[in-house]
């Protein structure tokens, strides 16, 4: 094993870098403490409520984020979670427009059907 501050080779069972000193976290211990939301639930709102396109893409990238973690690749995990979170809210924001707009666009007419 080597030491993640100086990179000097250290024993397995070492608590301490004999090199620099530095605290050894070793790699098991390391993906516990990380933590990432993956975002599923935003994911599913947004696919619900939303927009189904982006909100599919948004559950991809979500499902991706805990294998990520578990192969060891925080940043990997850390990049879908945060793709994950993007796409559900381009969902969640175009829905909303489009609502609005929907809604509009339904005022107008009916003002119009009332004028005739």
């Amino acid at each position: 094993m080597f030491c993640q501050n100086c990179g000097a080779e250290i024993n397995d069972n070492a608590v301490v870098c004999v090199k620099c000193g530095c605290a050894v976290v070793k790699k098991e211990q390391a993906q516990l403490e990380t933590k990432v939301s993956n975002n599923l639930a935003l994911a599913i709102f947004s696919t619900i409520c939303c927009c189904i396109p982006t909100g599919i893409v948004s559950i991809i990238y979500a499902t991706k984020v805990d294998g990520l973690l578990k192969s060891g690749d925080v940043n990997g995990a850390k990049d879908a979670a945060k793709k994950a979170s993007m796409w559900a809210w381009i969902g969640i924001i175009s829905g909303a427009i489009f609502g609005v707009i929907y809604i509009l666009l339904a005022i107008i007419g009916e003002a119009a059907n009332n004028m005739q």
